[in-house]
């Protein structure tokens, strides 16, 4: 379906036979909508299968059961975070892609966690510096001992940047909370888990997501490390991102 541009996206407007060309030969196409793809580092339970790829790609599959079992805590002083690339096996070029969401754990135990999530995305080896995202979303974690929940990753951050990344390049993702929770968290076991997942896209192409870490001080300068392990447990399980 064509489309009137505006002041902003064309030399001048539109006249009406201008309207009726561009109708016929549909000159102005509508935008692609990217398709979306879920990657996880775990390979058993609730954290895989249908959970994962396309069928999952929305984020809208919240899986139930084992590996969130256990307690621990979160709160404003601690950091959870690890690094991450996407890409193509064959070295396909620097091309844009977006991360969506991610899957965290909810309270283990006692009441929900309502408050805002600190999320901040930077390149290089800490956190602190190179920061492509920075973030606080608002989120209401609901006690449910071993299920999790999505966190949508709104697309420009409410302190700076954006989802908007590029293929082939590595990026720190780093999780911490504006509140203390007034009880434990659950966190992903890690066993049996995998440092790369791959999926093919509906298009062919195969593209996969790796992890592991580039931060090389403990808490990467941000805060203190909560011991979220790139390679195991902790979290940062699961994530939702987007392809044109």
């Amino acid at each position: 379906m064509a489309r009137i541009p505006n002041s902003s996206d064309a030399s001048s407007m539109w006249k009406l036979n201008d309207l009726y060309l561009g109708r016929l030969g549909d000159e102005w196409p509508e935008v692609p909508v990217p398709e979306q793809c879920a990657f996880s580092r775990g390979t058993t339970g609730s954290v895989t299968g249908s959970y994962t790829g396309l069928s999952n790609g929305d984020g809208s599959l919240i899986g139930t059961g084992t590996p969130m079992t256990n307690g621990w805590g979160f709160g404003p002083t601690a950091v959870d975070y690890l690094t991450y690339q996407v890409a193509q096996p064959s070295g396909w070029p620097s091309t844009l892609y977006t991360l969506d969401w991610i899957m965290v754990s909810p309270p283990y135990s006692g009441g929900n966690y309502v408050g805002g999530m600190l999320l901040r995305i930077t390149t290089g080896t800490d956190l602190i510096n190179n920061i492509v995202y920075d973030g606080n979303i608002p989120v209401t974690l609901y006690t449910a001992s071993t299920t999790y929940q999505k966190v949508a990753i709104p697309a420009v951050g409410s302190i700076s940047g954006s989802t908007n990344q590029y293929m082939n390049t590595d990026y720190n993702i780093g999780i911490s909370w504006d509140t203390t929770w007034s009880a434990s968290g659950s966190y992903f076991s890690g066993t049996p888990h995998q440092t790369r997942e791959t999926h093919t896209l509906s298009d062919g192409r195969t593209i996969y997501m790796n992890w592991h870490n580039n931060v090389s001080s403990s808490g990467g300068g941000w805060k203190n490390n909560n011991q979220t392990n790139y390679s195991g447990y902790g979290q940062l399980y699961l994530f939702g991102c987007g392809f044109i």
